[in-house]
């Protein structure tokens, strides 16, 4: 099937489900410059099981914005070189389980995120980008890709060359915020991100949830908020709803709750201590979703008013960060 579709340049929608591709071995440049192709749909019978050659499958759909490769088996290819290259409105695609690749490579500009979360990489030795044009960096270009979803099968650990991996990442961010480093652009950061303490560029595809209990006592009255967050949140901070938007109202210094000459300098795990080790209103990050994904318990600190001063100072408490990590 190789240069089956090659150039032709009058086709907008193509239905292959009736194609029994069982045997085929090569289908590189099986849609080169079909630049004003829309839509593919692979059906059940599209088989790829024994392909070994995709190189310039797509390049040059111009016109594709979403592909949905679902159905694809890659076990057997071993050529990928410029995939998906000059796919410049390419937004999205779906990769199967069955789809395991190291050398997938892009120039896809509009592509904003990547779901590799059924990669196992376990045994990928090489990601490199060298001259030749069979071995471009395995993101290499990809100027507006700001998230790349992956499992725990992405492994990296057996990788002996991964230079510029993520070269020219602009807008990649990481789970925690690790913005893109033109001096960190291979395997290094190839990775779920931590935050400061093991800075990466990856974000975790599986969704953890954790449950607060808020306890708030007040003259002897015992009240209870509970709010749950979840790693995919927009807004992730105590107190407040996944779209930013206060969770209950904001009367007094907590919710309808309040308590006059005191400010609620903070929260504890601990129901018997006097320090806080968060703050009012903390942002939350993900790792810290993880840790308490069972669910946890925080209990108010007051403080009084005239201790405390805006930087959240008082006796005692110490000076608190602004994030739950």
């Amino acid at each position: 099937m190789n240069k089956m579709f090659w150039l032709v340049m009058n086709l907008r929608n193509l239905d292959l489900s009736s194609f029994d591709t069982s045997n085929v071995k090569n289908m590189s440049d099986m849609f080169f410059e079909s630049s004003n192709l829309e839509s593919i749909i692979f059906g059940n019978r599209f088989n790829t099981s024994k392909v070994t050659n995709m190189s310039w499958m797509f390049s040059g759909c111009t016109n594709l914005i979403s592909l949905d490769l679902s159905i694809f088996n890659t076990s057997k290819v071993t050529n990928m070189a410029e995939m998906f290259s000059d796919c410049t409105n390419l937004q999205s695609i779906n990769f199967g389980e069955n789809f395991n690749t190291s050398k997938v490579t892009n120039y896809c500009n509009s592509l904003t995120s990547l779901d590799l979360s059924s990669f196992d990489t376990s045994k990928v030795e090489k990601v490199s980008s060298i001259s030749d044009s069979y071995a471009f960096g395995m993101f290499e270009f990809c100027e507006n890709l700001k998230t790349i979803y992956v499992s725990n099968l992405w492994d990296m650990s057996n990788v002996t060359d991964s230079e510029d991996m993520f070269k020219s990442c602009i807008k990649l961010v990481g789970e925690e915020g690790t913005v893109y480093d033109s001096n960190n652009i291979n395997k290094s950061y190839a990775h779920i991100d931590e935050g400061k303490t093991n800075p990466g560029y990856l974000t975790d595809s599986t969704v953890y949830t954790v449950t607060v209990t808020y306890h708030i006592n007040i003259d002897g009255r015992s009240n209870t908020v509970t709010q749950v967050i979840k790693t995919t949140d927009a807004h992730k901070q105590f107190g407040y709803n996944p779209d930013g938007t206060p969770k209950w109202t904001q009367t007094g210094q907590f919710g309808t709750w309040d308590n006059p000459g005191y400010v609620l300098f903070g929260w504890n795990t601990s129901s018997s201590v006097t320090s806080a080790a968060y703050l009012p209103y903390n942002n939350v990050k993900n790792k810290w979703i993880k840790q308490h994904s069972s669910g946890v318990d925080l209990y108010a600190i007051w403080k009084e008013q005239n201790t405390c001063n805006p930087e959240y100072t008082c006796p005692n408490g110490g000076m608190l960060t602004n994030d739950a990590t």
